[in-house]
């Protein structure tokens, strides 16, 4: 991952040469047409990859929806991907999940604080830690059953799809062996944890999961195109592949609150307007979910990623961007939405790949966003005069990664940086710590502690926002 960003920063920084106040205007509708058809057809785009069988993108962006198709739901029988084509959409379940507990929080009817105890009986040492929160949160500590590390029983039974045979069962086997919680309170991806509250809620309605999600959530919120059920005529559901093999569908009976559910580009592109505001019952809950709950701070991820329910937060374009991901057998599945934007878009594919669905991410959101003239505005600020003395307090060497630095130089008034193996560039004050580099679309920010020494500059480049502390 940091090789390929690396690439990704230095082809930037030395070859970029787009002047901002010289970029054409576009309506919305080119800029959202633009950046899917890049992904559809450009340099690097699905059409360069066979593995791709299939995918369906619908953008929302300031108040209009755009659809997208691609390949076929049916490569043996050249079923060409539609609006109506359905997709299983995986781990974006816990998303929904997350929504019905909000729900029923706002509605008085669960308390957040209790704990997992009330509902199942757990492991003497575990009891009265693990909270119902906690499970919405991917902070409970609990086997993840993610890994391989954490499906070393189900794959004695199946190696190729061992989830299948984590029915209610196992997972209440899970809590009766389970002795100790893996960094509790903080953030770990757990499958288990959704599978779980899945359980709490559709037991608090005496009713089974998929019922539950039918009648509060996708027929309140008009989702008429969404189901944890398979669509049992075939018309509309498409096929799921890994490369070019067919792939079963998925069955998820003890974990279907993490992954069982299906739907269309319609219903998710509007599930996704909910997000960004559109008013609904739901509203108070949908708020909810937005919250930060706890930090991912893995050093892979480069910054930290903030955790809600269900969503992940990053940090993009100086926005909050909410993302969440899914991957079955045989399909992959983006969500990403951006309210200080107006912006959401949903990617599936009927083939797994999920580094495709990671990179379509910011692939898309730059195509958007680098083309809209609030962005090019930022490179089209007037330069302002700052004083030798503070231009100097910036001079020194900035660590960004191990084996990269960021060399910052003044020279008759002006202000250099100059990263590792890369030529000089001269970058020009918008404000007395925040500078530009029209030629490289850059931003750098000097940040100061509480004493006024400086410690770190922030790069921001190509959606990335990244820190880089003074040695």
């Amino acid at each position: 991952m940091k090789k390929s960003f690396f690439f990704f920063f230095f082809l930037l920084f030395s070859f970029c040469s787009v002047q901002a106040q010289f970029l054409p205007q576009f309506t919305n509708e080119q800029i959202a047409t633009g950046a899917i058809d890049s992904l559809f057809y450009g340099r690097k785009g699905f059409d360069k990859m066979i593995s791709i069988i299939g995918a369906s993108v619908g953008v929302y962006y300031k108040g209009s929806n755009y659809y997208f198709s691609y390949g076929y739901a049916d490569k043996d029988k050249k079923n060409r991907i539609d609006t109506s084509t359905i997709f299983e959409i995986g781990s974006n379940t816990k998303v929904f999940t997350a929504l019905l507990l909000a729900n029923e929080i706002v509605k008085g009817k669960v308390n957040p604080n209790s704990y997992i105890d009330d509902y199942f009986a757990v492991n003497k040492a575990i009891q009265k830690k693990v909270k119902v929160m906690d499970l919405a949160t991917y902070t409970s500590g609990l086997p993840s059953l993610h890994d391989s590390a954490s499906l070393v029983e189900l794959n004695k039974i199946d190696s190729t799809y061992p989830l299948y045979y984590a029915d209610s069962s196992y997972l209440m086997s899970l809590l009766s062996k389970t002795e100790h919680l893996d960094n509790h309170g903080q953030y770990a991806y757990s499958n288990t944890a959704f599978g779980l509250l899945g359980y709490v809620l559709s037991g608090l309605h005496h009713t089974s999961y998929d019922e539950l999600m039918e009648r509060e959530l996708f027929i309140p919120m008009k989702l008429n195109h969404t189901s944890c059920k398979l669509d049992s005529t075939g018309i509309h559901m498409s096929k799921g592949y890994e490369g070019e093999n067919r792939m079963p569908y998925g069955v998820f009976s003890g974990l279907a609150a993490a992954g069982a559910i299906k739907s269309n580009v319609t219903d998710m592109l509007q599930f996704l307007r909910y997000q960004l505001g559109q008013r609904s019952q739901f509203s108070k809950a949908i708020e909810m979910t937005h919250k930060v709950y706890a930090t991912n701070n893995a050093l892979q991820l480069g910054s930290p990623v903030n955790v809600a329910m269900g969503w992940h937060i990053t940090k993009l374009y100086h926005d909050d961007v909410y993302v969440m991901r899914g991957d079955t057998y045989g399909y992959s599945s983006l969500m990403v939405f951006d309210k200080a934007k107006d912006l959401a878009f949903i990617l599936m594919l009927n083939t797994k790949n999920s580094n495709t669905t990671s990179t379509a991410m910011t692939k898309i959101l730059r195509s958007i966003i680098e083309k809209t003239p609030e962005y090019s505005q930022r490179f089209a600020k007037p330069i302002v005069n700052v004083n030798d003395e503070i231009l100097h307090s910036y001079a020194g060497e900035y660590s960004l990664f191990p084996g990269f630095t960021l060399m910052v130089t003044v020279d008759d008034g002006k202000i250099y940086t100059q990263g590792t193996g890369q030529p000089q560039g001269v970058i020009l004050p918008v404000s007395n710590n925040w500078f530009i580099s029209k030629q490289d679309r850059a931003e750098f920010e000097f940040v100061k502690d509480a004493k006024g020494k400086v410690v770190k500059l922030i790069l921001y480049q190509g959606g990335q926002e990244l820190t880089a502390l003074k040695k």
